[in-house]
């Protein structure tokens, strides 16, 4: 009945009347208590955390239930003795004992929200906001019993109803970024740093926001509890090296364990791969390599690191392996592990084929890869996955240039009639959309085939090179030049509306195009071009149509004596 009735006593008096400062008890804090408390909890959240990661590597019920009791302890008892030491932190005018009982009492409803958040969540999917305010419950009720059991000399407490709800929006809000940052957010290579120290200033903050609420108004000593002096009683100086030597124990004693567990794991993998398997694994040609449902690495194969610069297997295996060969997209831009293919693999049982993703190399280069990953199972649980690779460079290489092939004139590398059409088409429905209009200019060389003929092939090809490139400069970003054959080039002039815009270009085109030329023979010809334009929609909504009036035009300024430009005069039907 002493525990009941202990129990019940307790109550959260609020105080809405404003008090009179004469009255009023203002504390102050030891700084270097309130760095050691806040510490204190970063540090117990990061051991449980770790703690919590091997549930899942776990075969047996008996295993992950071990493992959840270590978690939920190092994570209770942390955040119970931030809270003591911050007590302890701060400096009253009255005496201050503390109620034994309670303050024993104060430790379980953390520890065992803790084991339902960290144990339960691992083993079956909760929602993460639904994890967050049981954690905020049980912090708050773990903060509010520990100041239940203060004891005052000659004065009350009571609670600013406003700060008392602050304390456990603060609980909840940052326990739910704690929750969803783990294994999302990667701090110095590790992915539980972050969300520790949010963690640890979830517990912080709420019990100084607590400490904040509270009044401690001057009584007497009448209106002490009767249990003052029945109930034993703990002497700040006897809780403070008590509290902080078991929350750091616990902590060091969880990463061990944690650390131990892992590195059995790790050796496990390695004595099973020193079998036959080991052997086919490095007759691969593709690299191979296996995580735990960590994402350490396992194993790697002989392929692994050939393709990607290692020297030993030392290097990778036990390491944290997305942040080290697969921490970036190509552009350089961070790839979150979370949203790694092969994360899904290991996280969510899904099979993965990647084809445009690359791996880093140990010196820093990217290079681009195929790869497949599949989950790991082993007695009906998933203990990791397996991942395999390729280097697609030199297939990359061939691709582009098919591609270029394809859509490219071999000899200048402007785009050929395929690529111009494709263009042009894009250009109409553009235009059609946003009411613009472009101009299409169909070109011609004039003395081409006389330096063709004196000079010879190479001569000319080297000319119609030089072309392409002067053409291409006068041109802007969103205009396109292409060759069709021959001396015939088309230019796509994007967004053009007047004669008066087009005539410009066309007249610099003729002037650098009228230029002398040095060829790298060492002769030096000059030659000329003559223009036909014709605009969409005016003369046509359809590629071809366009090309075949601004021939028309090219047609004209040839007759006009070339040199010049010709706007086209009629539409083709189509």
């Amino acid at each position: 009945m002493t525990l009941l009735s202990t129990l019940f006593s307790l109550k959260i008096p609020f105080q809405t009347e404003v008090l009179d400062g004469n009255l009023v008890d203002v504390g102050t804090y030891n700084p270097w208590w309130v760095i050691t408390s806040v510490l204190i909890a970063i540090l117990a959240s990061y051991a449980a955390f770790n703690a919590s990661g091997r549930i899942s590597h776990c075969y047996s019920m008996l295993e992950k239930l071990i493992w959840t009791v270590i978690s939920s302890l190092t994570l209770g008892i942390g955040i119970w003795a931030m809270h003591f030491i911050g007590m302890l932190a701060l400096n009253l005018q009255c005496h201050v004992d503390y109620n034994l009982l309670l303050t024993v009492i104060s430790v379980f409803p953390v520890v065992l929200v803790s084991g339902v958040v960290l144990g339960i969540s691992e083993i079956k999917f909760i929602p993460i906001w639904i994890n967050s305010i049981l954690l905020a419950s049980g912090i708050g009720l773990t903060h509010y019993i520990g100041m239940g059991a203060m004891e005052l000399d000659g004065a009350e407490i009571s609670y600013n109803p406003t700060w008392f709800f602050l304390s456990i929006f603060v609980a909840i809000a940052l326990s739910f970024i704690a929750l969803k940052s783990r294994d999302k957010i990667i701090l110095f290579g590790n992915k539980n740093i972050f969300s520790s120290i949010i963690m640890g200033f979830s517990a912080s903050g709420t019990h100084y926001t607590a400490i904040f609420a509270m009044y401690f108004a001057s009584g007497n000593r009448a209106s002490l509890p009767t249990h003052h002096a029945l109930q034993p009683m703990l002497q700040p100086n006897d809780l403070l090296p008590f509290v902080s030597i078991i929350a750091v124990f616990m902590a060091l004693m969880s990463l061990t364990l944690a650390v131990f567990s892992r590195n059995k794991q790790i050796v496990r993998c390695l004595l099973e791969s020193n079998s036959k398997n080991t052997a086919l694994l490095n007759s691969m040609a593709e690299g191979a390599y296996g995580t735990d449902t960590d994402g350490y690495c396992s194993f790697v194969n002989h392929s692994f690191l050939r393709i990607l610069g290692y020297e030993k297997e030392e290097d990778v295996i036990g390491k944290y392996v997305h942040e080290l060969i697969h921490h970036s997209y190509a552009d350089g831009t961070h790839y979150p592990s979370n949203e790694c293919k092969i994360y899904n693999a290991y996280k969510h049982q899904k099979n993965a084929h990647v084809t445009d993703e690359v791996f880093w190399r140990k010196d820093g280069v990217a290079i681009p890869v195929e790869y497949w990953s599949q989950p790991v199972i082993t007695n009906g649980v998933v203990t990791g996955a397996i991942a395999t690779f390729i280097d697609i460079t030199e297939r990359q290489k061939y691709e582009k240039e098919i591609k270029m092939l394809a859509f490219h004139d071999v000899l200048t590398g402007l785009p050929n009639r395929r690529k111009l059409l494709d263009h042009m088409s894009d250009s109409i429905k553009l235009s059609r959309r946003e009411g613009k209009k472009f101009a299409v200019f169909m070109m011609d060389l004039d003395k081409f085939k006389a330096v063709n003929d004196t000079l010879g092939h190479a001569a000319g090809d080297d000319l119609l090179k030089q072309v392409a490139t002067r053409i291409t400069k006068r041109l802007r970003e969103s205009d396109m030049a292409a060759r069709l054959g021959g001396d015939e080039f088309v230019v796509v002039l994007e967004n053009c509306s007047t004669h008066e815009d087009a005539e410009i270009v066309a007249s610099d085109l003729i002037s650098d195009l009228t230029l002398p030329f040095k060829l790298s023979d060492g002769n030096v010809v000059q030659i000329g071009a003559s223009i036909g334009i014709s605009f969409y929609p005016q003369h046509g909504t359809v590629p071809e149509i366009l090309i075949h009036v601004a021939d028309s035009g090219l047609y004209q300024a040839k007759e006009n004596g070339r040199g010049c430009f010709f706007f086209a005069k009629k539409t083709i039907e189509h």
